[in-house]
């Protein structure tokens, strides 16, 4: 009873919703190389407040197929974790950092998706044509034989740390909604040979939109990304991309909401004229979230569950995500 308690309690003089779209980025170790959307709500936090965040993403990762001149394949699972903080500036704007921690291995996981997508009549993609559990990640030219690109497993490495400064420039009314916009630089801190970054500075720019309706709430997020480039991946890789992603909650109360977003973009990759690779990236992302005011004393507690699926079966996205977050929230000190 306490439990329930706890999740459905919201203080009083909460006077909306608490909002915070799922912070999902495709989870595809290449697209993670470079500067991309990571949906936000628009209202800036108040100067002096901040928010301090984790948020774990556990992917398994299969793409394998073979044109007549590249080999491809992709296949290991991914643990991502991300570090993540915001604080508020005053006059509307928000500054926020996330610092990501990379592990990859084998996939314990492959028996489980191969049952998974048969029981669900789901394409396995040729998962059943190579043994389970390995790490691969290379990009093959088969007129030489030679690897263009292979990585191999990674401990524990640190990604690409990127950092955004966006602005709530115009609040919600009856009829419209809120508005604000982005700009974001991604820096090359991962090392490229261990697949964590790109080796150059990246960086984008966009706009935010949300609106709420009672218990209904509803985002829109769209941006410009620019790359450095990738050396060895250069020929195959866009260095100008468009991501976008839209998506909602419905709040059983104030602290406690179910989620869903639709998340994709322009094709980042190219020039291997085949399906898997060069195709549109497009992911479902569902869960759940909870925003509980001063749970902590002076601090919020606030948290999300979720699991992304590619949209696109036979496109650039990876098969699936599980996706947690927790963390805290404070007032302006």
């Amino acid at each position: 009873m306490c439990a329930l308690q706890f999740f459905l309690w919201s203080a009083p003089a909460q006077a909306a919703y608490d909002n915070t779209p799922i912070p999902y980025r495709n989870q595809s170790p290449i697209f993670l190389q470079f500067a991309g959307i990571q949906p936000t709500n628009v209202a800036a936090l108040p100067r002096g407040a901040g928010r301090f965040a984790f948020t774990s993403n556990f992917s398994n990762i299969f793409e394998y197929f073979a044109t007549t001149t590249h080999e491809v394949r992709i296949d290991f699972e991914q643990l991502r974790q991300d570090f993540s903080y915001a604080v508020g500036l005053g006059d509307n704007w928000t500054f926020d950092v996330n610092v990501p921690l990379v592990h990859t291995s084998g996939g314990f996981l492959d028996r489980f998706v191969q049952n998974y997508h048969q029981m669900l009549g789901l394409p396995n993609g040729g998962r059943n044509l190579l043994p389970a559990g390995q790490h691969a990640f290379y990009v093959r030219d088969l007129g030489t034989g030679a690897d263009i690109y292979r990585v191999n497993p990674v401990k524990m490495g640190l990604g690409d740390i990127d950092v955004r400064l966006r602005h709530a420039t115009l609040s919600e009314t009856r009829h419209r909604p809120a508005l604000g916009w982005f700009v974001t630089l991604e820096a090359p801190t991962g090392r490229k040979s261990q697949g964590l970054g790109n080796g150059a500075l990246d960086y984008g720019f966009g706009i935010l939109a949300d609106k709420h309706a009672g218990r209904w709430y509803g985002f829109l997020n769209a941006g410009y990304f620019v790359n450095g480039g990738h050396a060895p991946l250069a020929p195959f890789v866009q260095n100008e991309l468009f991501n976008w992603a839209v998506g909602g909650a419905y709040h059983f109360s104030k602290a406690v909401a179910a989620t869903a977003q639709l998340q994709g973009g322009t094709p980042m990759l190219h020039g291997m004229h085949h399906i898997f690779w060069d195709a549109v990236p497009m992911d479902v992302v569902i869960g759940f979230a909870g925003h509980h005011p001063h749970a902590l004393g002076n601090e919020s507690f606030f948290w999300q569950i979720g699991f992304s699926e590619d949209v696109v079966a036979n496109g650039p996205s990876i098969d699936f995500t599980a996706l947690g977050q927790i963390g805290i929230s404070w007032d302006a000190l």
